[in-house]
């Protein structure tokens, strides 16, 4: 199910802010980040890093990082850091100028 959301999703990353946030909560809450990024699932449904690198490439990062935090609320520090390494969410709020909104 959760594969074709962001199979759903992939035509619309390269236009659409929600579909970048929807994407990347998708692949970070359901734990895909790694196999999406691994071309796991690129034969069966089309979904490889290149479409997680969109959502970080279309001169919004900042952007797309606050709200990938907002909308993971209490547990995004964990969930950042399981899914992108130890340091990503504390690297993702020293380069977000509104940090102190977390």
């Amino acid at each position: 199910m959760v594969l074709l959301q962001l199979k759903t999703l992939k035509p619309t990353l390269g236009t659409s802010f929600n579909s970048r946030v929807k994407f990347v909560v998708l692949c970070l809450t359901h734990q895909l980040t790694t196999a999406v990024i691994r071309y796991e699932y690129y034969d069966s449904h089309g979904i490889g890093e290149r479409d997680f690198d969109t959502a970080f490439e279309m001169n919004d990062a900042t952007e797309v990082t606050r709200e990938v935090i907002r909308r993971l609320g209490s547990s995004a520090e964990s969930i950042i850091d399981r899914e992108l390494g130890q340091g990503t969410y504390q690297h993702w709020l020293d380069i977000d100028p509104q940090k102190s909104m977390f």
